[in-house]
């Protein structure tokens, strides 16, 4: 034994005295025990070497620094150890800066020599293996900040070494080119001048070359992708390049104009689309190219907003022959738009209301750009106009033959609701009036959320819940702070509108997803809570919670799961969901309980996903230091495992039954284990599932109730109180799970509800509770049965 120590310690010592040099024609490295950690020794122990030839005042030395720290931490943690691929690369990357070749080269080829080094020694079959290494190395390279990762001869360096996936890089690589070359915000000269892009295009270049270079490394279909990328932009470019040409612009211009003039004159009078002088034009008009149609487009948007904002300021506002004027205008537009899809074939009708409306889209936000930098009113009415209209022209039922398919017409509500999404009020405050007239406008919420199987959710109940919350998303800050100026004050007042509607015509889609709604209003906005949660099935009718003779636990509907078309688990990282669903069936980790109320806090940098296409609010916005969607998400999810499990064992929520298990664990200790905050929003999160008879509103009315008679804690139950209370005293309409919970905990004397000091610690505020429980009993059941009532 004595013998063999000998000669590891010999090997390790010719290593350390040997100069950097690949491993790649060597025999691997035979490893006994621990090989990483041996490994790691012998890197550590190279890259002690080189610190006398990097002085503290180099560019390169906090990069050698942090390999340094992450090879000796990487020993005690296998994370470092992946860590130190991602530093490697960022290293490499780093050396081949233009500036630092430049000023530093020969320390910058020794350090990128060594970190080739650590690259190829962890790529070894007995370490990390060359795939797994490539994977973490392409990933590296993908992360990595725009100035540095681009570097052709960087990548050219790692290529060579088989260091990347070459696929994945040329087709992240292709994607990114793609995205800039099509960006409708991105003008195309303005593209080409762009240095980063330019090393974009050059790097894609690159990389294709290989193949004809015969580069084995580099096969075709790799970079496929990237080619059909590099040979659109070639189009584009030439395209470009003649759309800049200022001969040709005022020719396309002056005959665009002239179609135009051409177009006004044919709607001076009453004309069908099948007349004569509409065939006429339209047969001049489909020799044109996309481009000019395009054209068209804009400087008729640009034509009728300059003529609206002339006419408006010349004459203090708008008179009765002004408004009809414009309105002629747009009218006319619109004709233009209809007339046309209906002369396109199906495969182009979609492309050319997509066209119109970008076209449209972003002429509104230039005008609105320009109007804020100017300090002048953005004037909406042409805009308005035009989206209601063509939404209204396209999507009639009064046309004499059905023109567009079923297909068709939800593609065409998934275009318009686009379009709304981009123009939603946080991004335009300016047209945020218009905008929710649109989104709330009768035609519009008929076709979006009507659907003949009530029994299944329409198809665009889920484009629909997006606009709303891009609604509450930009009111949020306004109802945290309760700050409602007068313009604020109005736009509030039309969402209530707006939700009553909803309550009214499609309680459906209010019970669908009640819970990502909950998510972006907050926790003190009461009414619009309210109102959300009030929504029931209009194939329901709901008990009358003031009878004497009402056993909740025996309605027929309290056994029945909602429905619910969002995935509510969304909000939950799934490490965590992965020891809550461990410690749900066996309780463990046993240190989850304790470690819980951590998980529960906001990040600093990003609070909590927020519902809708990934979107997030931040600590700024919410106002919290706690993640309020993970709360939500996570009391949802604990209850929904707790009726499952109830259910298979053919047990109801009762006080006992419910008291069971880890699920009421968890429950009871974020009732204890949060500060005031905390427990405010755990306990408004159970309060959002008190809504109409369904097992959800059975199970959290019972947990309540058993949080309140078994709490230890005096301000516990207060707090109960408080948020049932809030709910209560504010308008109708009130959820009826909401009613039977504050009915049963002020009735039931086991609840001993009128003995609590917070109760009776003052005559006002006995005063109050006896009042409310006087009104809550003189509303009887046709009040809350009526879809009126709310109104």
């Amino acid at each position: 034994q004595q013998q063999q120590q000998q000669q590891q310690q010999q090997q390790q010592q010719q290593q350390q005295q040997q100069p950097f040099s690949m491993p790649g024609s060597q025999q691997p490295v035979s490893y006994q025990n621990d090989e990483l950690s041996n490994l790691l020794d012998v890197l550590y122990s190279k890259i002690e070497t080189l610190i006398p030839q990097f002085p503290p005042n180099s560019y390169l030395r906090p990069i050698l620094d942090k390999i340094r720290k992450t090879i000796q931490s990487a020993k005690y943690n296998i994370s470092d150890s992946i860590r130190l691929i991602g530093y490697s690369v960022e290293g490499i990357l780093e050396c081949h800066r233009p500036d630092v070749m430049e000023k530093e080269a020969e320390k910058a080829k020794i350090l990128c020599e060594a970190q080739l080094l650590i690259l190829k020694y962890l790529a070894q079959s007995n370490v990390f293996g060359p795939q797994v290494l490539q994977k973490h190395t392409t990933k590296a390279v993908q992360d990595a900040k725009d100035e540095i990762k681009y570097n052709d001869h960087a990548i050219d360096l790692l290529i060579k070494h088989n260091l990347i996936i070459i696929k994945e890089f040329a087709n992240h690589l292709a994607l990114i080119l793609h995205k800039e070359i099509t960006s409708p915000h991105y003008p195309h000269h303005m593209l080409i001048n762009n240095p980063l892009f330019k090393i974009q295009i050059n790097l894609g270049v690159n990389i294709c070359n290989k193949v004809k270079a015969g580069d084995s490394m580099v096969r075709e279909e790799d970079v496929r992708q990237l080619k059909d990328v590099l040979r659109f932009f070639v189009q584009r470019t030439s395209e470009a390049g003649r759309e800049d040409d200022p001969k040709h612009r005022e020719e396309m211009q002056a005959n665009v104009k002239m179609m135009i003039q051409q177009w006004i004159m044919i709607c001076q009078k009453p004309v069908e689309i099948h007349d004569p002088p509409v065939l006429q034009f339209f047969s001049h008009l489909q020799h044109r190219s996309e481009e000019t149609i395009t054209l068209l487009f804009k400087i008729y948007a640009e034509y009728i907003a300059d003529l609206n904002f002339t006419n408006y300021h010349q004459n203090k506002g708008y008179g009765y022959k002004m408004r009809e004027e414009i309105y002629n205008f747009v009218d006319t537009f619109v004709k233009l738009v209809y007339a046309m899809m209906r002369y396109a074939g199906e495969q182009n009708r979609l492309k050319l209301l997509k066209t119109v409306l970008i076209t449209v889209k972003g002429v509104l936000q230039k005008d609105h750009d320009r109007r804020q930098e100017q300090k002048t009113q953005f004037l909406v009415l042409p805009y308005h106009r035009f989206f209601a209209i063509l939404f209204q022209e396209i999507t009639a039922d009064t046309v004499p033959e059905p023109w567009l398919t079923p297909t068709e017409k939800l593609n065409i509500l998934k275009i318009f609701c686009s379009v709304y999404h981009h123009l939603q009020p946080s991004y335009l405050p300016g047209f945020t009036y218009s905008w929710l007239e649109l989104i709330s406008q009768r035609q519009f919420l008929n076709k979006m959320l009507t659907t003949e199987n009530k029994s299944q959710p329409g198809p665009g109940w889920a484009l629909y819940q997006q606009l709303l919350i891009d609604l509450f998303k930009f009111l949020y800050p306004f109802l945290r702070n309760a700050e409602l100026i007068f313009k604020q004050e109005t736009l509030y007042k039309g969402t209530l509108r707006c939700l009553l509607v909803l309550l009214h015509d499609f309680p459906e889609f209010l019970c669908d997803y009640h819970f990502p709604f909950c998510d972006v209003i907050p926790p003190g906005c009461v009414q619009l809570r309210n109102i959300i949660l009030s929504a029931f099935p209009s194939t329901k009718s709901l008990p009358d919670p003031f009878s004497k003779d009402l056993k909740v636990d025996q309605l027929e509907s309290i056994t029945e799961s909602p429905r619910m078309s969002y995935d509510y688990t969304a909000a939950i990282p799934s490490t965590f969901k992965k020891d809550l669903d461990s410690y749900l069936n066996s309780r463990t980790p046993v240190t989850f309980l304790v470690e819980l109320r951590k998980h529960l806090k906001a990040p600093h940098e990003d609070l909590s996903r927020v519902v809708g296409q990934g979107e997030s609010m931040t600590k700024l916005e919410t106002g919290s230091k706690y993640n309020i969607p993970l709360m939500n998400s996570l009391v949802l999810y604990v209850g929904v495992k707790a009726i499952n499990l109830m259910h298979s064992n053919r047990h109801t929520p009762t006080q006992t039954t419910i008291a069971q298990g880890a699920h009421m664990d968890i429950f009871q200790n974020l009732a204890v284990d949060l500060d005031n905050e905390g427990r405010y929003l755990f306990l408004n999160a159970i309060c959002n599932q008190l809504r109409y008879p369904n097992t959800h509103t059975h199970y959290f009315s019972c947990t309540l109730l058993y949080l309140f008679a078994e709490g230890n804690s005096e301000k516990l139950r207060e707090q109960i109180t408080r948020i049932l209370l809030e709910r209560l005293c504010a308008n109708r309409p009130h959820p009826w799970g909401l009613l039977i919970t504050f009915i049963e905990l002020i009735k039931n004397h086991d609840y001993h509800f009128w003995d609590h000091d917070f109760v009776t610690c003052a005559p006002e505020i006995e005063n109050l509770f006896k009042s409310v429980f006087s009104n809550l009993a003189s509303k009887t059941n046709p009040s809350l049965n009526s879809r009126e009532d709310g109104e």
